[in-house]
C-alpha cells in the first residue's frame, strides 16, 4: 500500500484530470535525495530526483527516464491494483517509487502516491521489481 497519496491527486481524480482506466500511468523510481512536499502535485515537480541508470552497467542499464508503464490496472470494490512493475537487467539505487499519471507533458503529469522503499535498494545487473502490497495499490474507503 501507499505510504502518500498526494494531496493533489483527490482534487485531481475529481476534476476529471485523472483517469485510472484511461490514462497512462507510470511508475518512476526516485534517489534518496527526494523530500516529500505536500505541495508537489506533478512530474516536473520530482523529475530532478529520479533515478539515472548506473552509467557502469552495459546499455541501456535498465531504467529510461520516465519509468515504466503500470500495466493491467485493476478498480473494483475500492481497490486499486496492478501488475507489479519491473525493470530487468538493471542497474539502479531508488529509495522511492512514485505513480503519476503521464499526459506527455512534466507538468500536467499529476502524482497519485508514493512508496518508500525502506532505504536504498540496488540492483546490478538483475532485475529491480516494485511488488505491490497483496491488498492492493490504494484503497478507497467508503463508509455506509
Amino acid at each position: 500500500m501507499a505510504n502518500h497519496v498526494f494531496k493533489s491527486f483527490f482534487e485531481n481524480l475529481m476534476k476529471n484530470e485523472i483517469d485510472l482506466d484511461d490514462d497512462t500511468i507510470k511508475c518512476a523510481l526516485l534517489t534518496n535525495a527526494y523530500v516529500h512536499s505536500n505541495n508537489h502535485n506533478a512530474y516536473d515537480d520530482i523529475s530532478s530526483y529520479e533515478v539515472v541508470a548506473d552509467p557502469v552497467g552495459p546499455p541501456p542499464n535498465g531504467y529510461t527516464t520516465g519509468g515504466n508503464t503500470v500495466a493491467n490496472i485493476d478498480i473494483a470494490d475500492g481497490v486499486l491494483d496492478a501488475d507489479d512493475v519491473s525493470w530487468p537487467s538493471s542497474y539502479i539505487t531508488a529509495a522511492y517509487a512514485v505513480l503519476y499519471k503521464d499526459s506527455g507533458t512534466p507538468s500536467t503529469s499529476y502524482l497519485i502516491a508514493l512508496f518508500d522503499l525502506g532505504g536504498d535498494k540496488t540492483t546490478s545487473g538483475t532485475t529491480f521489481t516494485i511488488s505491490w502490497h497483496a491488498n492492493g495499490i490504494l484503497t478507497f474507503n467508503q463508509s455506509a
